[in-house]
């Protein structure tokens, strides 16, 4: 096991770690906002869901605290 004893301590990039979880988290939100929407949207084109449901749904997720 020779050669393991490195330390990784120095070699962290601290600032491109909080710009990667800065993304993934803006990420994660906008796709917990645009994929209910989408299914909402699909499910009335399909005749699942009526289409007034759909935009009175978009409506309630969007106007419910949803910060840009």
């Amino acid at each position: 096991m020779a050669g393991h004893d490195i330390s990784h301590a120095v070699d962290n990039d601290y600032a491109e770690h909080e710009r990667t979880y800065v993304r993934f988290i803006g990420l994660t939100k906008w796709a917990s906002i645009i994929i209910p929407i989408a299914l909402l949207f699909i499910g009335s084109m399909t005749a699942l869901i009526p289409w007034a449901l759909t935009l009175f749904l978009t409506i309630l997720l969007l106007g419910t605290g949803v910060t840009l």
